[in-house]
């Protein structure tokens, strides 16, 4: 509900997703085998527009003896606002030595505008209703070590996606981006747990280079993350967990100052942590 002096009004959303999968599994001749089929129904609803999305799954993958996995999965999805689309996905693994492990991925999307995203709400958004789908492509390739005498492993792997048609915020609305976008990086993690230690920790650190087509950086997607953390098991029922989380300096758009073109102004970074027991 948004109430102003002499101005009031209603908006209702509602979504509901049900979802069917089965899987099957075989091996022979060491080879581990699985199939399976999915199916997925969404419905989104804002005020009186309903949007449907029916959709069909289906993936295989095989393990090699341990040492080789391929997995390849096609999805297609009926929707009631936009035309249907069919994707595809596909991700390879491979075992060079008892340490070191390649991995590779390649595959497309789309995403829809939510129905917010095309019909806004109350006076403060007011949507788009010639939204186009995001239409993505990415890669991503990357080497894993683990260690022979910790439990856990070092990963480093590089990514690129390509995005067309991009869903930006724009004001008080949003905009498909004319020019495709590019986002780039490396990400690194890590994992570590000493044999009969009750400690383990996690860290990961993420480089990221985006670009919206016309040499800017995508605004809200910071360049640098990194995040470090730490369990302790005191006990079977205790355990103690303590973590900092770090997001750096990223770009947005001031609409307050620059109401028709959104100046575009730099965010501090933070750091974040935490403790639990």
């Amino acid at each position: 509900v948004y109430v102003s002096p002499g101005y009031t009004s209603t908006d209702m959303g509602d979504k509901r997703k049900y979802a069917y999968q089965t899987d099957y599994f075989l091996t022979h001749d060491n080879n581990d085998q699985h199939l399976t089929l999915a199916l997925e129904t969404e419905q989104e609803s804002h005020n009186s527009t309903t949007m449907d999305t029916r959709s069909v799954v289906t993936e295989y993958g095989i393990n090699f003896s341990d040492t080789y996995h391929i997995n390849a999965a096609a999805r297609y999805d009926h929707n009631s606002l936009f035309k249907d689309a069919a994707t595809s996905h596909v991700n390879v693994s491979s075992w060079l030595s008892d340490a070191w492990r390649l991995h590779t991925s390649m595959g497309e999307g789309i995403k829809n505008p939510t129905t917010v995203e095309l019909f806004g709400y109350g006076l403060t958004y007011s949507g788009n209703v010639n939204l186009r789908p995001e239409e993505n492509f990415t890669w991503d390739l990357g080497a894993e070590y683990s260690f022979e005498y910790l439990e856990g492993y070092i990963d480093a792997t590089v990514f690129h996606s390509r995005i067309d048609s991009l869903i930006s915020s724009y004001g008080s609305s949003a905009i498909n981006l004319t020019s495709a976008a590019q986002i780039q990086g490396i990400e690194l993690s890590l994992v570590a747990s000493p044999p009969g230690n009750a400690l383990k920790l996690t860290g990961s650190y993420t480089y990221t280079d985006t670009d919206d087509g016309t040499g800017q950086a995508l605004t809200r997607r910071p360049a640098h993350m990194a995040s470090l953390s730490a369990i302790y098991q005191y006990s079977d029922k205790t355990s103690i967990t303590s973590g900092v989380s770090y997001r750096g300096s990223r770009d947005d758009q001031d609409w307050v100052t620059c109401p028709s073109s959104g100046c575009r102004v730099t965010l501090p970074g933070y750091t974040l942590t935490n403790i639990a027991a």
